[in-house]
C-alpha cells in the first residue's frame, strides 16, 4: 500500500512538472513596429513562375505554350507619414536592383516611386522611369483593397502556438487578383496558423504560415467547369512584441485546370498549369530615433 501512494504521488509530481514545462505561449500579432517617418526599410524579395497551356481539340493536345519569368528587386523604403494612430501613410520606395526574368534585362540604377496607403487601395506616382517588372507589380497591387490583407490576421489579437483561424475566401481572392463571384465555397478553404518560434538578433520571431485552397470558375476571359484550383502557401518569419523588423518568407504555388475561351469552338478546351516560388527578406535599415 505505501509502495502504491509513494507511486502515485511521483507520477502525479511527474504530470504536474511536464505541464508546467508545456504552457501554451500566446502571442499578439498585431503588436507591430512603431514606425517612425524617416525609418527606412530593405527588401529583397524575387519570384520565379512557369505557365503552361496546352490548347486541347476533344481531348488531344494541339499546341503547346510555356511561358517563364519572374523578378528579382532589390529595394529601399523610406517611411514619409504616419496616421495620429501610427500606420504607415507614405513611402518613399527607391529600387536600387531590378531583374526581370522573363527577358533578361537588370536595372541597376537608382528608380523612386511614391507610394500612399491612405485610401482604401494603394496608390503610386513614378518619379522616375520604373523598369516595366517592377511597374507590373506595382500595378498589380494597386488593384487589390487594402482592406483585404486585414482578414489575413485572426480576429482575436491573441494566439496561441499551433493555434489555425479561418480566412474568408472573398478577401483572400481577391489577393490573388480572382474575382470572388467566380469562387466555389464548397472547393475552398484559407487558413493562417502560427507554426514555430525562433530567436533572431536578439528577437524572438513567430512562424507565420498561410494556407490558401480557392476552387473557381472564371480566370479573365477563361471559363472553368469543372472549377480550376489555386493552391498557396506562404510561410512567414516575424519579429514579435514591436522588435523591429527582420523577416523573410517563402511562397509556393499552383493554379491548374482546364477551361473554355469565348468564341472557341466547344471542341476547343484550355488546359492550365501554373507553379509560382518566391522569396521576401525585410530588415530595418536606418532609424529616425
Amino acid at each position: 500500500m505505501a509502495r502504491s501512494v509513494v507511486a502515485a504521488c511521483v507520477g502525479a509530481a511527474l504530470c504536474a512538472a511536464l505541464a508546467a514545462g508545456q504552457e501554451t505561449r500566446t502571442f499578439d500579432l498585431r503588436t507591430t513596429y512603431p514606425y517612425r517617418a524617416g525609418d527606412r526599410v530593405r527588401v529583397v524579395t524575387g519570384s520565379k513562375h512557369e505557365g503552361l497551356a496546352n490548347v486541347l481539340h476533344r481531348g488531344k493536345p494541339v499546341r503547346v505554350e510555356n511561358k517563364r519569368g519572374g523578378y528579382e528587386l532589390r529595394y529601399v523604403d523610406e517611411v514619409q507619414a504616419l496616421h495620429p494612430g501610427g500606420g504607415v501613410v507614405r513611402v518613399q520606395r527607391t529600387y536600387e536592383r531590378v531583374k526581370d526574368w522573363a527577358t533578361g534585362q537588370e536595372e541597376r540604377r537608382p528608380r523612386r516611386v511614391l507610394l500612399d496607403y491612405s485610401g482604401e487601395h494603394m496608390r503610386f506616382t513614378a518619379q522616375d522611369e520604373v523598369p516595366e517588372a517592377a511597374r507590373e507589380l506595382l500595378e498589380s497591387a494597386s488593384k487589390v483593397p487594402l482592406s483585404a490583407f486585414q482578414h489575413l490576421l485572426p480576429p482575436a489579437p491573441i494566439v496561441a502556438l499551433g493555434q489555425r483561424w479561418t480566412i474568408p475566401n472573398a478577401p483572400a481572392a481577391q489577393i490573388f487578383r480572382l474575382d470572388p463571384a467566380a469562387v466555389v465555397e464548397a472547393g475552398s478553404a484559407c487558413s493562417g496558423r502560427v507554426d514555430a518560434t525562433r530567436q533572431r538578433q536578439g528577437a524572438e520571431q513567430v512562424c507565420l504560415v498561410f494556407e490558401f485552397r480557392l476552387a473557381f470558375t472564371r480566370l479573365y476571359d477563361i471559363t472553368f467547369d469543372p472549377p480550376a484550383e489555386l493552391e498557396v502557401r506562404f510561410d512567414m518569419w516575424e519579429s514579435t512584441d514591436g522588435a523591429a523588423p527582420a523577416d523573410s518568407g517563402t511562397i509556393r504555388g499552383t493554379i491548374k485546370g482546364t477551361g473554355r475561351v469565348p468564341d472557341a469552338p466547344k471542341e476547343i478546351t484550355v488546359q492550365l498549369q501554373v507553379t509560382v516560388t518566391g522569396t521576401y527578406q525585410r530588415e530595418l535599415l536606418s532609424t529616425a530615433r
